[in-house]
């Protein structure tokens, strides 16, 4: 009797789990149920016929060529059906090029500043929706010179249901139910809880809400099936992590569940931005392209891959983190594919990067920290909108993040170890991939060069003297000292020259000496930039006579690199909201005044075996396990790893700062993003120096909060500024 109770019990859980899968589904597609409904409301219309479009203040032919001859131009799109989307298919602009136009939505009442919404035009299909019904819609076009020709191919108005009507249902369907089976398969595992099945049932409710929601926020904005999917993807691989953050689970399947979803959403943004609306892509996507037509890397001088308006490639600078974009490249064109899906494939290894400096911030914070601060350290680098945001297209930026957050974990590891042979070749290749990835990693192979200097010279040994007793004897002390950095000074030298010598080697012999390039570089720019840029022609602020204040505070400097670090998208034309940069900034200063303002970081070690109660605050212990060796006064007060940190954030925002007032003005966030892992390591010890105050328990609920904080800002800056932008 009992057992078919159970029974019961089961088949009602599961009945009212698969019913609430389906009321979410029927709500999630709600739309393509009123188009079944109301297919006679939804029309297509092709408009080629240009000239009869009710236009004020603009010249249209009957070709598209639309000509500016007033201010505040406006053209009239008759519609008079429900709108899904309105496509304009604007051509022959360069690839930096965008308008600013307002679109308004007539539905009988007239034009309306609530019924509008403003987003930038670039090159190709600009598309904007609409779910209502209306007559008419107007697009004005905002501070556009008169006597501007525009050249429109087309426009045109759809419902854009592409997504198979009921067959959508039963995809959609299919995910729900999907997870669901997800949830009872690891359930019966017992892989993911505990046992008290209320809270199992009530906890996944509210994810698979959490994952259906965003999945209705996407549909909403009417991106493809392909982009949902991504979407709904990334947010179960995050939600299963989730659930195991929440609950003791092996660390392997938290891990592995996490990089499942952050590469999901690396793809989803690369997947939604349009190719070239993004810094120097177009210049950047001609090394791979050069890769994929020619089997080979390109001369920095080669024809095909210079860009007209500055006279200059990206083929003088290290091009190795292309290689993988064109081989995967020319297995897509291989295998039949073209257009878009090339470009994506372009933009496929720089999401790999990003995972892999996800999973190597993981490692660090293992190393560092206790489970919770290790995870909180991860999701600091991982789900930073402007993270996301250059792991979404093809640059350097992604590769050099990688480079070094390995380094990070290499020279922390190399400590803990003692720095064995193994730990001193991967220091080697994570200094080597520094190297071979941008200039503006360099400060931290300085920083990461002093750390382990200072922690051999820092280190107190004791030594055998004559008579084979142990004792601490400084001449021998330091000469063993010199002999040991010498040690790894050469084997970390050998594997960088061996891994890096080549391309140095390269251009020597292309470029008549010039190792790094750069003369050879600015030789060409001279010579074939375009008026206004050649190198000679443009004047820096140093060279203009202005002082570096006025470049910092006039110029915007410090304000537009702090806000673009947290997040400026396309040509650093899609900006968040101001509330959006307040929260970010807050977090993170709080996060670094807990190291200054909380007596414990000035008395304490760097250890988690400060004291019992305080296992779950500390840090682990980063001094070797040999016997013969114990910490110095420095490192039991962490004064050499505070040393380090701050010098890798110093020489990164120097390095932005140098270039930005001697050369050219670049205010751009993602120049000083290599020191993220060294702020949050500042960022997650503040926090912990806070919470070591409080209950642990109340002190592991904030830091969940925190975390969960962080991922929910990360996915909304997609829902926000991205999406709404490019679909």
């Amino acid at each position: 009797m009992g057992n078919k109770k159970n029974t019961y019990k089961k088949i009602i859980t599961f009945m009212i789990l698969a019913l609430a899968g389906v009321f979410i589904t029927l709500c999630t597609w709600k739309k393509e149920i009123g188009y079944l409904l109301h297919q006679e409301n939804y029309k297509t219309v092709m408009i080629d016929d240009f000239a009869s479009l009710e236009h004020q203040d603009c010249e249209i032919s009957v070709d598209g060529n639309i000509v500016i001859t007033g201010d505040d131009p406006w053209i009239e799109v008759p519609v008079d059906c429900i709108v899904s989307r309105i496509t304009v298919c604007m051509a022959n602009m360069i690839s930096s090029a965008h308008i600013e136009t307002q679109v308004y939505y007539d539905n009988g009442s007239d034009y309306h500043e609530d019924n509008s919404k403003t987003q930038f035009f670039y090159n190709g299909e600009n598309t904007v929706y609409a779910e209502q019904f209306v007559e008419k819609i107007r697009l004005d076009f905002i501070d556009v010179e008169k006597n501007v020709a525009l050249d429109v191919d087309y426009i045109s108005v759809n419902p854009e249901i592409s997504h198979g009507n009921w067959k959508a249902l039963f995809i959609s369907a299919g995910w729900s139910l999907g997870y669901l089976l997800l949830f009872i398969l690891m359930r019966n595992q017992r892989c993911l809880f505990k046992g008290n099945k209320k809270k199992e049932i009530l906890i996944f409710l509210i994810i698979m809400l959490a994952a259906a929601g965003f999945n209705y926020t996407l549909m909403k904005l009417h991106l493809p099936m392909y982009l949902c999917i991504l979407g709904g993807v990334s947010v179960m691989g995050f939600s299963l992590f989730w659930q195991l953050f929440l609950y003791e689970a092996d660390s392997k399947r938290k891990v592995c569940c996490f990089l499942t979803g952050a590469f999901f959403l690396y793809v989803l943004w690369a997947a939604t931005q349009a190719f070239g609306h993004t810094p120097d892509e177009g210049m950047r996507y001609l090394i791979p392209q050069y890769i994929m037509n020619h089997g080979r890397l390109p001369m920095g001088t080669d024809p095909e891959i210079i860009e007209t308006t500055w006279g200059t490639s990206y083929g003088f600078i290290p091009t190795v983190s292309y290689i993988p974009a064109g081989i995967l490249m020319k297995i897509i064109s291989i295998l039949g594919g073209s257009g878009k899906l090339i470009y994506l494939a372009a933009r496929i290894p720089s999401c790999i990067y990003a995972v892999t400096a996800v999973s190597f911030s993981y490692k660090t914070g293992k190393l560092l920290f206790s489970e919770k601060s290790a995870w909180l350290f991860t999701c600091l680098t991982a789900l930073l909108p402007q993270f996301i945001f250059i792991s979404s297209y093809v640059n350097c930026d992604a590769f050099s993040m990688m480079s070094v957050t390995i380094l990070f974990w290499a020279v922390l590891e190399g400590k803990r170890k003692n720095w064995d042979i193994k730990n001193l070749v991967m220091i080697g290749t994570g200094v080597s991939l520094c190297l071979l990835s941008y200039y503006n990693s360099y400060g931290i192979i300085a920083a990461a060069v002093l750390y382990c200097v200072l922690s051999v010279c820092c280190q107190k040994y004791k030594c055998e003297n004559d008579s084979g007793e142990l004792s601490f004897s400084r001449k021998k002390v330091r000469e063993e000292k010199a002999l040991f950095i010498m040690k790894c000074a050469g084997i970390i030298a050998i594997t960088v020259a061996l891994l890096t010598g080549w391309w140095f080697v390269r251009n020597y012999l292309l470029y008549d000496g010039d190792l790094l390039g750069l003369r050879t570089s600015r030789a060409t720019m001279e010579q074939m930039a375009a008026d206004g840029m050649k190198p000679s022609q443009r004047i820096s602020y140093m060279e203009a006579g202005y002082s570096l204040k006025q470049m910092l505070i006039d110029g915007k400097w410090i304000e537009k690199t702090s806000k673009s670090f947290v997040g400026a998208f396309s040509y650093m034309s899609i900006w968040m909201s101001t509330a959006t940069y307040w929260i970010y900034g807050i977090v993170i200063l709080l996060g670094v005044l807990g190291n200054f303002c909380c007596y414990p970081c000035v008395t304490g070690k760097w250890s988690k075996d400060i004291n019992p109660k305080d296992k779950e605050f500390g840090y682990k212990k980063s001094v070797c396990d040999d016997a013969m060796c114990k910490e110095s006064k420095y490192e039991e007060k962490g004064w050499i790893g505070y040393l380090a940190l701050i010098a890798a954030i110093g020489l990164t925002v120097f390095i932005s700062l140098y270039y930005s007032y001697v050369k050219d003005f670049q205010p751009q966030g993602r120049y000083i993003l290599p020191l993220m892992p060294a702020l949050g390591i500042l960022i997650t010890i503040g926090y912990d120096k806070w919470l070591r105050y409080l209950p642990e328990k109340f002190a592991g609920i904030i830091k969940t909060v925190l975390t969960a904080g962080w991922f929910i800002m990360g996915m909304l800056a997609y829902v926000l500024y991205i999406a709404p932008v490019y679909y």
